[in-house]
């Protein structure tokens, strides 16, 4: 008898039992392809609460793979970042094995399930700073172009910051003859999983850099060069990596620090 057979039987026994069943789930949906491109800094314990204080820096890459020093804030005078919260910014849903781990950094801690558990997993926007192009001090980031950096080291120029938070509910294989079940219970890939009624929530930055030495190599071929500033900028960012650390925000507060005498 084919192992998932018995699946739809189970879930009319179980419907009898006060436990909710539901039908197999799609698994390991493959993350939005531009989602996939953010630039991620893992350093959100404090900097959650203090967007603004990232974008405007110029930031350096060290000799340290995914570290970076901070450099100046530049911003045109009398022009401050943007700051909204995102209404309806869910991304990705998905229930996931350990098999998600392929999907990049936003997923990676699926390499530490094991076999016999999943995750549903919600990723959602939820704040956004941003210096819009129209304000973004491009003589300054230019003159910067213009001086030859230090071989190996790469510049950028933090433009937005993206905020999503990440809500995982767990779930774990039970035999078919489990008593006292409590929670959403389905079947998926021939066993029974059931999933548990804490949920765990972390969050994640990402940050809409500038690639100052490519806009160097965009302004010495003009034929490359897009021909509106905005779309010079966009086709300098920086895409697909990860930063661990960058030295110089460690000063950052959060609001309640920043409340005391």
């Amino acid at each position: 008898m084919d192992r998932c057979a018995w699946l739809p039987l189970l879930a009319l026994l179980l419907s009898g039992c006060g436990v909710t069943f539901s039908n197999t789930p799609e698994f390991n949906k493959g993350l939005p392809e531009d989602f996939k491109r953010r630039v991620l800094w893992n350093e959100t314990d404090i900097f959650k609460y203090n967007l603004e204080q990232l974008a405007g820096h110029v930031i350096y890459s060290k000799a340290s793979t995914g570290e970076y020093d901070r450099g100046p804030r530049l911003t045109t005078s009398g022009k401050s970042p943007t700051f909204k919260l995102i209404d309806n910014g869910q991304v990705y849903h998905s229930k996931i094995d350990n098999a998600a781990k392929a999907e990049g950094s936003y997923l990676a801690f699926a390499a530490t399930m094991s076999n016999d558990q999943t995750a549903d997993v919600s990723i959602i926007d939820t704040a956004q700073v941003l210096i819009p192009y129209e304000d973004v001090p491009v003589t300054d980031l230019a003159k910067i172009s213009e001086t030859k950096a230090p071989q190996g080291v790469k510049r950028y120029y933090i433009q937005g910051v993206l905020l999503a938070s990440v809500t995982t509910r767990y779930g774990a294989t039970i035999k078919t003859d489990a008593s006292g079940v409590v929670g959403n219970t389905f079947g998926a890939k021939g066993s029974v999983f059931n999933e548990q009624q804490t949920v765990g929530r972390d969050f994640r930055i990402s940050l809409l850099l500038i690639d100052i030495d490519r806009m160097a190599l965009l302004k010495a071929a003009p034929q490359l060069s897009p021909q509106t500033p905005a779309d010079f900028l966009k086709a300098s960012h920086a895409d697909g990596f990860h930063i661990e650390r960058i030295v110089g925000f460690e000063s950052a507060t959060t609001p309640a620090q920043e409340q005391s005498p």
